[in-house]
């Protein structure tokens, strides 16, 4: 039987992006943008957190890959980058 050797960065791309989703507040985060795009502001009013938390938080998501963020006049509209992302939260929800 022929076994397949993953692309180069593959599993290091994942454990990256595992990594990033490992803290609950992350995954919070995450579960609200799989429902709806939205800024900084509404996310640490609706999580109950500081602002600058919440920043610290999408930061480290966006360079993971995670989400990505849309320039509207002075905010940033956050969106999950895929749609698997939700597929992920779902299995773990599940």
């Amino acid at each position: 039987m022929k076994t397949t050797t993953p692309l180069p960065g593959t599993l290091e791309t994942n454990a990256e992006l595992l990594r990033a989703m490992s803290h609950p507040l992350r995954l919070r985060m995450l579960q609200g943008l799989s429902q709806c795009e939205c800024n900084v502001g509404k996310l640490w009013h609706t999580l109950g957190i500081s602002q600058p938390l919440a920043s610290q938080h999408l930061n480290r998501m966006r360079r993971a890959g995670l989400i990505v963020g849309k320039r509207k006049g002075q905010e940033i509209c956050y969106r999950l980058a895929d749609p698997r992302i939700a597929k992920i939260l779902k299995l773990l929800e599940s």
